[in-house]
C-alpha cells in the first residue's frame, strides 16, 4: 500500500514538472476540484491507550491555495465516539487533521469498535487516494492479561435459548489481569472455539468478567455479533435492564458470585437481546477447572408422548444417572422452574423432607407421567449407596399437549337442603348434586364468595390455581370417585354454614387427559335462631362437607403436581419437537 502511495506522489510530481513551462495557475487548474483523500497507508486497527481521550486521523488535500471546509460522513456503531462532520483546512495546508474524542472510561478493554469516515464533497475528491476511510478502534489495557486456563468449561445460556441446537457447554480459554480478580473470556461465540461458529465468523466478542466483589459478580454488557436480527448483546438484567418501567433489582435478578476455592462462577440473571427484543437467559456459568464441574448426577430429557392402548397420553422423561448415582428421587412441578433458584432450592427441600411428593428410581429408565395438558418442569435429586444426596438438583421444563384430549363429563348444581334428623336447613345446609363419566379426580373449594374474592379473586385462573396448591383434604376419595362413575350421579351436603350468605362452590375435575373448572354459586335462607347442627359422615352414600378455610396454603415458589407414573418403552415413544415455549432462530448474515 506505501508503494501505491509513492507512485501516486511520483507521478503527481512528474506532471508538475511536466508543465514547469506554465504558470502556477494552470498547474492547479489541471487537477479536478481540490483532490482531498485519505492516505492508503492508514492502519485498519487503531489502539487507544488508557487516560487519552482523542486521537487525529491525517486527511490530505493536493490543492492547498485557499482555506477550505469539506463535508464528512461519519459512522461508529457502539455511539461512544465523538467523530468530526467536516475536515478543515487553512490556506496552504496540504494536510489537516481529523479529532475523534472519547471518555476511556466508557470503553470495554479489548473491545473492538468499527468506524467510518467518508468524504461527502464529490465534486473534491480525488481518485488516487481513499475517499471511505473504515477503522477498528481497541481501548488497550496497560495492565496485561496472562492466561489462567485454556479448558475451561463455559455453561451458555443466551445463544443456546436464542437459536435451536447451540451448544450450552464447551471448553473456552480464560485470562485473569494481572494482581486483580477481573476475568475475560476469549471469544467463546468465535471460531474455532464457539462448536457452531463456521471460519467466516471473524467478529471478536470477548466476555469480560469483574469478579472484584465474589459476591457481586458483574458480566459487563458484551456486543456479540449481527446475526442477522440487529446486534445482539449479552449481560446482567441488573444495572442494564427495567422491568414493569422500572430499573431491574438485585433482588429479584441477582449478580453474579465467584468462588475462588473452585475456580467456580454463576453469573448471575443474564439477558440477551437484540433488535426484535430481550430475553431472559438461561444459567450462565464459567469453570475454570473442569474438574469442579459436579454434574448434578442426573440427565434429564422429555422425549415425547406415549399413548397406551386404552388411549391415555403420558408425558415421557428419559432418566439418565452417572456412574457414582445408586438412587435417585424425581418430582413434578407446574410450570417452568428452571432459571428460578429459590423455588429449585426449595423443591430439593421438600423431596428430602417429603413435603413434596416424589418416586425412588435407579438406572437408566423411561417414565411415562398421567398429567393434563400444560407447562411442567420435572425435578431430580441423586444419591449414592450410603443414601447421601449427592450434587445439586437436576431439571427439566416441556410443554405437554396429551395425544387426544376428551372432554370433562361432569356437571353440578347447588340445592337447598333439609334433614331435621341430621339438623340441616336450607339456612345452615347446601346440598351439591353430580353427574359424571369417567372422572378421575375432583378437587374442590367451598366458601363465602366475598371471602373468595377478597383471598383469591374469582378468576378461573386464580381459583385453578389455589385448589392445586390445596392439601388432598379437599379432594373427594377414590371410592366416592368410583361410586360416581358407577352410578353417574352422587350426592353431598355442605353443612354448617352461616345463613343468608352467598357461597362459591368450584370444582376441579379431571379425566385422565384434561382437566376442568366447574363454578356454581347459591345463598343460604336467612334465619335468626339458626340451631345446633351435629355433624355426621354418610348421607345416602355421598359425604358431609365443611367450609373450605381461605389461609391453608403456603406459596412454595411452586405448585407440586401428584405423581401417576408407569415405566414406557422409548421406542413407542411419540417424538414431539418443543416449540411452544419459544420461537428459535436460524443465524442469517
Amino acid at each position: 500500500m506505501k508503494t501505491l502511495k509513492n507512485i501516486f506522489y511520483f507521478l503527481a510530481a512528474a506532471s508538475l514538472v511536466g508543465f514547469t513551462s506554465c504558470s502556477d495557475d494552470d498547474a492547479t487548474t489541471s487537477l479536478k476540484g481540490d483532490q482531498v483523500f485519505f492516505g492508503t497507508d492508514l492502519s485498519s486497527t487503531i489502539n487507544l491507550e488508557q487516560n487519552s481521550s482523542s486521537i487525529q486521523i491525517p486527511i490530505q488535500r493536493m490543492n492547498a491555495d485557499n482555506a477550505a471546509s469539506y463535508p464528512l460522513f461519519s459512522s461508529d456503531e457502539s455511539g461512544l465516539f465523538t467523530l468530526p462532520s467536516s475536515a478543515d483546512f487553512a490556506a496552504g495546508e496540504t494536510t489537516t487533521n481529523l479529532v475523534i474524542s472519547y471518555n476511556f472510561d466508557n470503553l470495554t478493554l479489548g473491545q473492538s469498535y468499527p468506524c467510518t469516515l467518508t468524504l461527502a464533497d464529490s465534486e473534491n475528491s480525488s481518485s488516487y487516494g481513499l475517499t471511505s476511510y473504515s477503522f477498528t478502534l481497541v481501548a488497550v489495557d496497560p495492565v496485561p492479561y496472562e492466561t489462567v486456563a485454556t479448558d475451561a468449561i463455559f455453561i451458555e445460556g443466551g445463544m443456546s435459548k436464542m437459536y435451536r441446537d447451540f451448544p450450552t457447554q464447551y471448553p473456552v480459554t480464560v485470562e485473569r489481569k494481572r494482581g486483580t480478580n477481573l476475568f475475560k473470556i476469549v471469544n467463546p461465540y468465535s471460531y474455532p472455539t464457539y462448536p457452531v461458529a463456521e471460519e467466516s465468523w471473524t467478529f471478536i466478542s470477548d466476555v469480560y468478567i469483574d469478579a472484584t466483589d465474589p459476591n457481586r459478580v458483574v458480566t459487563k454488557l458484551t456486543q456479540l455479533a449481527d446475526f442477522g436480527y440487529g446486534m445482539t448483546i449479552i449481560g446482567n438484567v441488573f444495572g442494564n435492564l427495567t422491568v414493569d418501567g422500572q430499573p431491574a433489582t438485585e433482588e429479584e435478578y441477582p449478580l453474579g458470585t465467584y468462588d475462588e476455592a473452585t475456580g467456580v462462577f454463576d453469573l448471575g440473571a443474564m439477558f440477551i437481546a437484540d433488535d426484535e427484543g430481550v430475553m431472559l437467559a438461561d444459567p450462565f456459568k464459567l469453570y475454570l477447572n473442569p474438574d469442579a464441574l459436579v454434574a448434578a448426577g442426573i440427565a434429564l430429557e422429555y422425549t415425547g408422548v406415549y399413548t397406551s392402548v386404552d388411549g391415555k397420553s403420558y408425558a415421557v422423561i428419559s432418566i439418565t444417572p452417572e456412574a457414582d448415582v445408586a438412587t435417585y428421587r424425581y418430582a413434578v412441578v407446574e410450570g417452568d422452574i428452571t432459571n428460578d433458584a429459590e423455588a429449585l432450592e426449595k423443591a430439593k427441600e421438600d423431596i428430602l423432607s417429603g413435603t413434596l411428593t416424589s418416586e425412588t428410581g435407579s438406572g437408566n429408565a423411561s417414565k411415562g407421567l398421567e398429567l393434563e395438558a400444560g407447562e411442567y418442569t420435572v425435578v431430580a435429586l441423586a444419591f449414592d449407596a450410603s443414601g447421601a444426596n449427592i450434587g445439586s438438583i437436576s431439571s427439566v421444563s416441556f410443554v405437554f399437549t396429551p395425544g387426544e384430549v376428551k372432554d370433562v363429563d361432569f356437571s353440578f348444581t347447588l340445592e337447598s337442603y333439609t334433614d331435621e334428623e341430621k339438623g340441616c336447613y336450607p339456612y345452615n345446609s347446601m346440598l351439591v348434586k353430580m353427574t359424571a363419566s369417567e372422572i378421575k379426580s375432583i378437587k374442590y373449594l367451598f366458601a363465602p364468595k366475598a371471602n373468595v374474592e377478597d383471598v383469591i379473586g374469582l378468576t378461573d385462573d386464580a381459583i385453578i390455581a389455589y385448589i392445586k396448591a390445596m392439601s388432598d383434604d379437599y379432594a373427594f376419595p377414590a371410592s366416592e370417585i368410583e361410586l360416581l362413575n358407577q352410578e353417574g350421579t352422587y350426592e353431598s351436603v355442605f353443612n354448617n354454614l352461616n345463613a343468608g350468605t352467598e357461597y362459591l362452590c368450584a370444582m376441579y375435575v379431571g379425566n385422565g387427559s384434561t382437566y376442568k373448572l366447574f363454578v356454581n354459586t347459591k345463598a343460604t335462607e336467612a334465619n335468626s335462631s339458626q340451631a345446633s347442627v351435629p355433624t355426621s359422615s354418610v348421607l345416602n352414600g355421598g359425604i358431609y362437607l365443611g367450609v373450605t378455610p381461605l389461609n391453608n396454603v403456603e406459596a412454595n415458589g411452586y405448585i407440586g403436581v401428584k405423581l401417576n407414573s408407569i415405566d414406557v418403552n422409548p421406542a413407542s415413544v411419540e417424538k414431539v419437537e418443543d416449540t411452544s415455549k419459544r420461537q428459535f432462530r436460524s443465524i442469517r448474515f
